[in-house]
């Protein structure tokens, strides 16, 4: 089986080719090396994994034809991430291994001490693009554009939200079988490398939100981010 995968927007079927835009033509001629009668997969998240023939007539007309749908299934996750904004290239890190670790959405915010105020929208969706077709998920992470704090806590009703902090009451993540409803999905909040500020703290006391920690090291903000999704998915998919 071909390990080239290509994310398409375009219907998937076996009823006929598919003419691929310049960019994917691209890709896959100049970047990846296919010829005629090459073999990729092409997938989407309404249409399923197939494996294609590659049809080659020139450099800039070169179609696909799907020929056999896989069994790869869209796995829909619960696991969803807001994070403070880092440096650019954290960012970008940040999103490719959430998107290797099946978070559905992504919520990147401003907080009191995120000195990064800006980020590409449109690139970071490229490198979920290129995470997806790397990993074997068949959908990519919805990114939503920058929150403040309080904008993200108008969408938190229903669900889990965890603030990996290491605060005084902060459970281990491990063990929140009798705190989380399996039923709702779970956001986890990061914060910047200074962390949350006092009055960030405040808030979160307030609406009586749940501090966890990761152990008893202080880690970098795209550590933490890694190691409580890999940690909350393996509960989540223990009690379902």
């Amino acid at each position: 089986m071909s390990s080239i995968r290509l994310l398409l927007a375009v219907k998937l079927s076996d009823l006929g080719s598919i003419s691929l835009t310049k960019e994917d033509a691209h890709y896959l001629i100049n970047v990846m090396k296919v010829k005629s009668n090459d073999v990729i997969m092409a997938y989407n998240e309404h249409d399923g994994e197939w494996v294609c023939k590659i049809e080659v007539k020139n450099r800039r007309n070169v179609f696909l034809i799907p020929f056999e749908k896989t069994d790869n299934i869209l796995c829909k996750s619960k696991v969803n991430l807001a994070f403070a904004l880092l440096k650019r290239q954290n960012n970008s890190l940040i999103v490719q291994k959430a998107t290797e670790l099946n978070v559905r959405e992504i919520y990147p915010l401003i907080t009191d001490r995120t000195i990064v105020k800006t980020i590409n929208i449109d690139k970071l969706n490229i490198v979920a693009k290129e995470a997806s077709e790397q990993c074997g998920r068949l959908d990519i992470p919805i990114i939503h554009n920058i929150l403040n704090l309080e904008g993200l806590l108008n969408i938190t009703k229903n669900k889990n939200v965890l603030v990996c902090h290491n605060h005084r009451d902060a459970r281990n993540i491990l063990d929140l079988n009798k705190i989380i409803d399996y039923n709702n999905d779970t956001i986890l909040l990061i914060g910047p490398e200074g962390g949350f500020s006092n009055e960030e703290i405040s808030i979160f006391e307030r609406l009586n939100m749940t501090f966890v920690k990761l152990g008893n090291y202080t880690l970098r903000a795209e550590t933490a981010m890694i190691a409580s999704i890999f940690a909350i998915r393996n509960l989540l998919y223990s009690n379902k």
